[in-house]
């Protein structure tokens, strides 16, 4: 029994890092305009209103294009998934 919860284990710890490999490749695939915006919104902690104050953006724009990469990483990630299986 112990044998095959390493095995889950495992293979759960390989799936992560597919994952995470995955998600670094898509960012990176991104443009860098829009890679940036990401990080100063996730990883930087700005809001919607600091990044329109920096970029000079509408804060509606600003909204407008963190969706758009999101839809955008999403349906990468959901076109991977279908050739994964």
């Amino acid at each position: 029994m112990v044998a095959l919860h390493d095995s889950l284990s495992e293979l759960s710890y390989n799936a992560d890092i597919d994952k995470a490999l995955s998600l670094r490749q898509s960012l990176d695939a991104l443009e860098p305009q829009d890679r940036q915006l990401l990080i100063l919104f996730y990883i930087d902690g700005f809001t919607g209103t600091e990044i329109s104050a920096a970029t000079g953006w509408p804060h509606g724009t600003v909204k407008s294009k963190l969706f758009k990469i999101r839809q955008q990483l999403k349906d990468k990630f959901n076109t991977e998934g279908d050739h994964n299986e």
